[in-house]
């Protein structure tokens, strides 16, 4: 709590906020709150567990 926040704190979760609204938010018309959240726990799944990496190797990540 002492230190001064900076940029490079949020950087990673700027980016993939960034993605998750490129991705499934635009060009979406959800009815509801919880048409939304399910898409978006749909994509954070699929961000973790199921996408190929170039970084990786063409691997999913473990």
């Amino acid at each position: 709590m002492s230190c001064k926040e900076s940029s490079l704190d949020n950087s990673i979760m700027e980016n993939f906020l960034s993605l998750l609204t490129q991705e499934i938010y635009y060009g979406r018309h959800d009815h509801s709150f919880e048409e939304l959240k399910q898409v978006a726990d749909g994509y954070i799944h699929y961000y973790n567990h199921e996408r190929i990496k170039k970084i990786l190797n063409r691997q999913i990540p473990k």
